[in-house]
């Protein structure tokens, strides 16, 4: 516990956590709430009080949002480390004090030998990055601001409708890139994303989407809104068991921005989470993703890359071996309801064998969500005809259909038969290629 006016932090035994027994892949630490005295060690300079605000949030709404692993909290807190600095800054959204050059010309990188655009839209437009960006000049040896920034005008127009950023942000309005721009922890962005936050934001009697100001001058309102679009790109599911920031949690979040002082933001939030945030929430003694009985368990992991309008195929593999091919599953948009010819959410899934009246010996997955009523196999198929809401392997594919099933099918079965189905998991993530 921390007592804020001896700045003294005591550390309390619970005798009850010594004398429990943890199963293998239950950890003690991950549905402990986290504190302020735990952020502290990461956002150095921050205010007590926004401390004790933040860490009251995410522990509120880590259970319902699926945040509640050590690995989640050290991921969410080195993005937000570098998004919103040592002294968690949330007041000012996000900054955009451009100078003019930079605009236009975009930064030079020092490890890239060249200058690395920061908004495609200026760069396109030279005129309105000199007439909105920053000028300096030299003027009797002296550096002068000969011209502030429009910064409102810089966000409407890099994060407009008629921008090529803007259309992926969902930003319909002209005045959405400054109102929807990036604010929060980890700098929620765009009119999509405050959307999908807002159904939280709004338990807390936050509406975002009327008042977007919110997300940066109401601590709460910013965790919680950061939390959401975690859950919204799937990121809860990712973030387990990986410690590769740049290539598996970054791209989720946003852009490798070349910052002001050279560096890449990719690669100061890999930093953050090796060096700090990683050793704060002990990802080293996690016992999450610990099995409870096999050694090596049969994980597959299945990879959403391409849909159409009759079908959905990704990118299959079995951990700890060669064993890659495709699945080809139902069209979507995603249900858990029975009865309905439409793929299942991205989530993490539990095997067991089925034996049924049509399909023999085969694999069923089930979780919370989805139950094992609804009956939602691996078995043999090539076409969408023949999904039905399951999910069906090949060697290779085509358009709605995947090719030589049989085979795909026999590896899949025989690896699965070879090490048991005991702490099985087949794990679906979406990276849809456009």
């Amino acid at each position: 516990t921390y007592d804020p006016i001896t700045n003294i932090t005591k550390f309390v035994v619970d005798k009850s956590e010594v004398k429990k027994e943890y199963k293998k892949g239950e950890c003690p630490n991950c549905d402990k709430d986290i504190t302020a005295v735990e952020l502290k060690q990461i956002f150095t300079q921050a205010d007590d009080n926004t401390l004790i605000k933040v860490a009251a949030t995410y522990s509120k709404y880590m259970k319902e949002l699926n945040m509640n692993t050590c690995w989640n909290k050290a991921h969410f807190f080195a993005q937000a480390v570098v998004e919103s600095g040592l002294k968690l800054t949330l007041k000012e959204g996000e900054g955009m004090n451009y100078l003019a050059d930079d605009l236009y010309l975009g930064r030079w990188s020092k490890k890239k030998n060249k200058y690395i655009t920061i908004f495609s839209y200026f760069k396109n437009h030279k005129d309105e990055a000199y007439k909105y960006g920053r000028i300096e000049e030299i003027i009797n040896k002296k550096n002068v601001i000969t011209q502030t920034a429009n910064q409102q005008m810089i966000a409407n127009l890099a994060y407009g409708p008629n921008s090529n950023k803007g259309k992926e942000l969902g930003n319909t309005d002209s005045s959405d890139g400054w109102n929807f721009r990036g604010k929060g922890l980890i700098q929620l962005t765009g009119r999509s994303a405050y959307t999908f936050a807002n159904q939280y934001t709004q338990k807390d009697g936050s509406d975002i989407i009327n008042n977007s100001d919110l997300v940066a001058n109401k601590p709460s309102v910013a965790v919680l809104s950061s939390m959401a679009f975690w859950k919204w790109k799937k990121i809860d599911i990712i973030a387990n068991g990986t410690k590769n920031v740049k290539s598996k949690i970054c791209p989720k979040v946003g852009n490798d921005v070349t910052m002001s002082n050279g560096n890449t933001n990719y690669g100061e939030k890999q930093a953050a989470f090796d060096n700090i945030t990683s050793k704060v929430f002990l990802i080293d003694s996690c016992k999450f993703l610990e099995s409870n009985e096999t050694e090596n368990p049969f994980i597959m992991r299945l990879v959403r890359k391409w849909q159409t309008d009759e079908s959905t195929i990704g990118e299959v593999s079995i951990d700890e071996t060669d064993i890659k091919g495709y699945i080809l599953e139902e069209k979507g948009p995603d249900s858990t309801l029975s009865g309905k010819e439409q793929r299942i959410p991205d989530g993490t899934y539990n095997l067991v064998w089925h034996n049924g009246t049509k399909f023999k010996d085969v694999l069923k997955v089930y979780n919370s969500q989805v139950p094992q009523s609804r009956a939602i196999l691996i078995h043999k198929g090539n076409s969408a005809d023949d999904t039905e809401g399951c999910l069906l392997p090949g060697t290779s594919k085509g358009i709605n259909k995947v090719i030589d099933s049989k085979t795909m099918f026999e590896k899949i079965k025989e690896e699965a038969k070879k090490k048991g189905l005991e702490s099985s998991k087949l794990i679906i993530t979406s990276n849809y290629e456009k």
